[in-house]
């Protein structure tokens, strides 16, 4: 592809003393037009056919030559020949151009200004003919990237460099950055010294291009030193803790195993979290730091792992990644953690480890919980070089919106914030609106429910509501005063009362105004005819929650899990979902930032155990609307059906003894009724209220005031 931008050379004769005179450039030439530049001493340079005066002279081989580029896929510097011929580079010598250096090939399909090479810079570029270089003995390189070290002789022989140059080479498919230091010719004598921190941009190379550099060819008898450069350690934020107890067991297994006795130190160890935490990049920036003991990374577990003596330590990443082992891989890990050395150590990550493999590790460590103030620091990691219009108060508002977000996740919201601002400055908006695109991903495999219910689609109940919000929100809002006083948020609430009663809508309208992440769960959903699929059901939900955390589980219908044991005469599948479920509310892991709300309509069957302190503590009776809740509920549904003439207190004394969920059912009913009538008047609500009968026996209702008043 050609890019003919200025359609001409201009080319610049050296002074005396070293400044370089202008000439006026030749143009409209082209590969069928040959022409020959001639420099005068009374005018300007133009072409034969246009020159005026009569001192007239070749111009070979003298200054630079400034050339449009032309992009070719090639390694080399192709020119017209008749400008190879004026410029007096002969095919094969060398020229500076750019940023590079290569040898010149004759190719008549350019134009005489253009110059193929292989950069697609757009403008003007420097050719410098090389007339004289030095070979070099020792080439001190420092290489971008992992790369053999006797592929540097192969990929460098016979090239001409200068100091500070980058040279992009190939290496398996992938490109690598050489550059070059520092050079000692065969004489003996060191290169002129230039900055090596960094190699100039083109732009720089295009301008200050000068035919003072000193130039040296590699030879095969070349040596190389590879100047290895500094490891840039990324910034990892909030794992402090787990990266220091990392760091010590390292050192105190690979250094003083005979600490150990006879015991012999241990060997493996296991960093468990969710997907994005951190794990890998946690354990890689360890092993960069740690350059005394040399290192390797398994990800793929298809072939056998090799077992070399010279490496100290091993990262397995990824073992969840395993899964049920069709193909043996299970096998192979196995068979490479009974073979491995004494003196060697395995890190591993995983975020579910195959059980097969939990004997191998008894040494592990979980990431820590990402927590709103770690979620605002690593925001503002992320977005410290972006222009943006954010203040740290938009910031913190956004992490406390981010919940059951890792650093992964944080850092997709920040791109697609970066996307959907476009051109506009970043800003709140732009973030609230990438995290409802941006689901956490420790939650991609099961369903979060984000429920759109508030306080104010209730009707009354205003009691529960403000306990609700004092076990459920006050410990989020005033967690400080928490830790102050040493004192712990609920781990659960049980509401129990009749059906109707709106405990599964008071549930969701908790999550939605305390922005937690909420889990449904029905009861029956978790049953499994399978011996230990509905404790791991369980144990799953929990884990996911944990994740998520702060996040709410709802259990409906938790008589269906926690009937009273000794009950289920059977397979006995309700007793071991209860252990599961006790184990989890109050076992050895603890519920940091999740809390279990449960709802049923059959308090008495529900095991004693489940309800003492500690587990579902709070016991919350939601009875039959009063006559202000049902007048209010009417007044909420009729804000946007159309009637005349309901008087809403006197349609919430006629309809005494119907659940919320009954009076709902009126409202729609006579909506329905009056679509051919135009608005609901008292004589279809009347009808829709016949049509209704309360499900709610007097029986029942005596047996949930004597479980709220005896807790039975």
């Amino acid at each position: 592809m050609y890019y003919n931008i200025l359609g001409y050379i201009q080319m610049v004769q050296q002074s005396p003393k070293g400044t370089p005179s202008r000439r006026t450039p030749t143009r409209g030439a082209g590969p069928k037009h040959k022409q020959t530049w001639v420099k005068c001493s009374s005018c300007e340079l133009k072409t034969m056919s246009h020159h005026e005066c009569d001192t007239v002279g070749p111009c070979i081989g003298e200054g630079l030559v400034r050339l449009t580029p032309v992009y070719k896929d090639t390694a080399y510097c192709h020119l017209h020949p008749d400008t190879m011929k004026e410029i007096g580079i002969k095919i094969g010598c060398f020229a500076r151009i750019a940023a590079d250096v290569m040898e010149c090939w004759p190719d008549t399909s350019l134009l005489l200004d253009h110059v193929g090479f292989s950069c697609q810079q757009r403008g003007l570029v420097t050719l410098i003919p090389i007339e004289s270089f030095k070979s070099a003995a020792e080439v001190t390189v420092s290489v971008e990237g992992d790369i053999d070290q006797s592929y540097l002789p192969f990929v460098l022989q016979n090239k001409v460099v200068f100091q500070g140059q980058k040279i992009s080479v190939p290496y398996f498919s992938k490109k690598i950055s050489i550059i070059i230091d520092s050079v000692i010719p065969i004489s003996g004598q060191a290169s002129n010294s230039t900055d090596s921190n960094g190699v100039p941009s083109l732009a720089a190379q295009l301008s200050e291009a000068s035919i003072s550099d000193v130039y040296y060819q590699i030879l095969p008898t070349s040596k190389f030193v590879d100047k290895q450069l500094p490891v840039t350690l990324p910034k990892i934020i909030g794992v402090e803790s787990i990266g220091s107890d990392i760091q010590d067991i390292l050192e105190q297994t690979l250094q003083s195993p005979s600490v150990f006795g006879s015991m012999g130190p241990p060997q493996t160890l296991l960093i468990t979290g969710p997907s994005g935490s951190g794990k890998t990049l946690l354990c890689q920036t360890i092993m960069l730091s740690n350059e005394q003991w040399p290192s390797c990374c398994v990800q793929e577990f298809v072939k056998p792992i090799p077992c070399d003596d010279n490496v100290k330590v091993v990262l397995l990443d990824g073992l969840d990644s395993i899964g049920d082992d069709p193909t043996g891989k299970i096998d192979r890990v196995s068979n490479f953690l009974k073979s491995l050395p004494r003196s060697a150590f395995v890190l591993a990550t995983a975020t579910h480890l195959p059980p097969a493999l939990h004997k191998f590790f008894p040494l592990q460590l979980q990431m820590p919980a990402v927590t709103s103030e770690i979620r605002t620091e690593i925001f503002e990691n992320f977005l410290t070089e972006i222009e943006s219009e954010l203040s740290s108060e938009d910031i913190k508002s956004v992490s406390f919106r981010a919940n059951g977000y890792v650093g992964a996740d944080i850092c997709n919201v920040c791109r697609q914030a970066l996307l959907l601002a476009g051109k506009d400055k970043l800003n709140i908006s732009h973030l609230l609106t990438a995290l409802t695109k941006i689901p956490p991903r420790s939650m991609n495999d099961i369903k979060i429910e984000v429920p759109e219910v508030r306080w104010t689609d209730i009707g009354g109940l205003q009691n529960v509501q403000e306990l609700l919000t004092r076990v459920i929100s006050w410990p989020i809002i005033h967690q400080h005063k928490y830790r102050e006083m040493g004192i712990t948020a609920p781990r659960g609430v049980l509401l129990y009362g009749p059906p109707g009663c709106c405990k599964t809508m008071m549930a969701k309208a908790l999550a939605t105004e305390s922005n937690l992440n909420f889990l449904s769960v029905k009861g029956p959903e978790l049953l499994s005819m399978y011996v230990g699929e509905s404790e791991r059901a369980i144990r799953d939900l929990f884990s996911r929650a944990r994740s998520a955390a702060p996040a709410i589980i709802f259990f409906d219908e938790i008589d269906a899990l926690a009937s009273h044991r000794g009950a289920d005469r059977g397979s006995g599948v309700n007793d071991r979902v209860l252990a599961q479920l006790l184990t989890e509310l109050d076992g050895v892991e603890g519920l940091t930032g999740v809390v279990v709300i449960s709802a049923t309509n059959r308090p008495d069957r529900i095991d004693k155990a489940l309800l003492r302190p500690g587990r579902l503590e709070k016991l919350v009776y939601i009875p039959l609307p009063d006559l202000q809740c049902r007048e209010e509920i009417f007044k909420l549904k009729f804000k946007r059906i159309p009637h005349e003439g309901l008087c809403f207190e006197e349609c919430a004394r006629i309809t005494e003894g119907l659940s919320g969920a009954e009076v709902v059912a009126v409202c729609h009913n006579a909506a329905i009724e009056s679509i051919t009538a135009g608005v609901v008047t008292p004589q279809i609500l009347q009808t829709a209220i016949n049509d209704i009968s309360p499900q709610t026996s007097p029986e029942s209702l005596i047996l949930y005031e004597d479980f709220s008043r005896n807790r039975l």
